[in-house]
């Protein structure tokens, strides 16, 4: 889809919530994953954060089309969490891929088999807020 930033949209049957997500992935055969970190940037012009928009970071091992790591970010923690953009008004991520990584975004890490719970609970939670 890729309207107003949103690349993807999850809505759980039966339920009136909607997560729309940006999607930010890097293969593994980039040099930063490869040194196990991961970097995105995202446009400051364009970035709106809102309750039912979630920011997803991923690294992709190409070789088996499989999600090595991910971090799954509510665009208003992500916009509060940033710093100012950069002189190309972007504003960066920047996350260590080690499973007992201490950055910023560490709390937010996912492994491959925990991202789809954690979109589920993300659609809980907009279900008992009534965002839609």
């Amino acid at each position: 889809m890729d309207d107003e930033g949103v690349d993807l949209v999850f809505h759980r049957r039966g339920s009136s919530a909607t997560l729309a997500v940006q999607v930010k992935a890097r293969m593994s055969t980039g040099t930063q994953v490869q040194q196990g970190r991961l970097m995105a940037f995202v446009r400051s012009q364009t970035f709106q954060p809102r309750t039912d928009l979630d920011m997803l970071f991923v690294a992709v091992d190409v070789e088996r089309g499989a999600v090595m790591t991910a971090w799954l970010i509510p665009s208003g923690t992500f916009g509060e969490m940033v710093t100012e953009p950069n002189s190309r008004g972007r504003f960066r991520f920047s996350a260590s891929m080690k499973p007992d990584a201490k950055d910023r975004w560490s709390p937010f890490q996912l492994t491959a088999a925990e991202l789809p719970r954690r979109i589920l609970a993300r659609l809980t939670e907009l279900e008992k807020t009534g965002a839609e």
